[in-house]
């Protein structure tokens, strides 16, 4: 573990924050501006052929990827092995005022991960530009996810979830997909048991305003990356320490020339993501009843605030399935 890890313990990242623990000695550019005027940075790393391009807080209150990524970048950057084999550009925040604000959206109350048609933002346009110019051959696209999501039905919550996107709305097995299959079905066997039973797949409905669509849609294999939360970590040290992992593994999975024919296999054996975790919970005797109750997050004066909201009834037939983090 790197001492990288003591850095950034909890989800309000603003920009400011992050970008004075950049390592001054590494290539770090600016590819454009977001809305407010804050620049979107990117750091490049490597000169290997291979290339990797990562981006992360899309979605401004999404921190857990990028606190992940910050402590992949401190690993690799001595690597010299690595970098001799391959080429990084992570974008750190593409979203740096929805990180500020700590909001989904951008300054324009606009969804990026809604953008990737009308490219109608000043930080999907910077993206589209540093993208066509960059020509990766592999994305990784980074993302936090709600606490909903649980795996199948085994009553556990999504510490992590993974996703080869579609290229169509009939979910072809493109080259590209199943690239991103091969590589997906690689780091989830490097995880042990415990790990494994909280990973999830992501629902690979196609949407082509979304970015992994888009770019599998284009012919690069791309992977999303959906950091969830493990137990009642609501700082998600867990599930940054996991996206670290995840990142190694990736590249390891990426980087290694043997094919798996048994990835699409594997990739179908995580369970889908489903919806049915909550924060809290009790049962109503009296009316046999379960409820549960999911918190609302909040920027105030110390950082995120987690709210109570109204408890609502569940439904009784899939009571087996909920996954609960507390108990009243």
């Amino acid at each position: 573990m790197t001492k990288a890890f003591s850095v950034f313990p909890y989800r309000y990242l603003p920009q400011e924050l992050l970008m004075e623990a950049v390592d001054t000695k590494l290539e770090c550019v600016s590819i454009g501006q977001s809305v407010e005027g804050r620049s979107i940075y990117c750091l490049r790393l490597g000169t290997g052929s291979k290339k990797i391009l990562g981006w992360s807080q899309m979605h401004g209150n999404e921190s857990t990827t990028t606190r992940g990524l910050f402590d992949f970048i401190e690993r690799i950057k001595g690597d010299k092995q690595l970098l001799s084999q391959c080429s990084f550009a992570f974008i750190l925040q593409l979203n740096p005022d929805g990180a500020f604000r700590y909001t989904r959206e951008n300054a324009n109350g606009v969804d990026l991960n809604r953008d990737a048609l009308a490219v109608s933002q000043p930080e999907t346009k910077a993206f589209m530009d540093f993208f066509e110019v960059y020509a990766p051959d592999l994305c990784l696209n980074l993302h936090d996810q709600r606490t909903l999501f649980t795996v199948g039905t085994t009553k556990k919550e999504a510490a992590l979830s993974f996703l080869a996107p579609s290229a169509d709305t009939a979910r072809t097995w493109t080259k590209a997909r199943l690239e991103a299959v091969r590589v997906i079905s690689y780091v989830y066997q490097q995880f042990n048991r415990s790990v494994q039973s909280r990973i999830g797949r992501f629902d690979d409905s196609f949407n082509a305003q979304c970015f992994g669509d888009y770019l599998t849609q284009k012919g690069v294999p791309t992977i999303l990356v959906e950091a969830g939360q493990w137990g009642s970590d609501y700082d998600r040290v867990i599930t940054r320490r996991l996206v670290y992992e995840t990142l190694h593994h990736i590249i390891v999975g990426f980087s290694a020339t043997s094919s798996e024919t048994d990835a699409l296999e594997t990739y179908l054996t995580i369970p889908e993501n489903t919806k049915y975790g909550y924060d809290l919970g009790y049962f109503d005797t009296l009316k046999e009843q379960w409820f549960g109750m999911r918190y609302s997050e909040h920027l105030g004066d110390n950082g995120v605030v987690f709210k109570d909201q109204a408890f609502e009834k569940l439904d009784p037939v899939a009571n087996d399935f909920f996954f609960f983090r507390g108990l009243k």
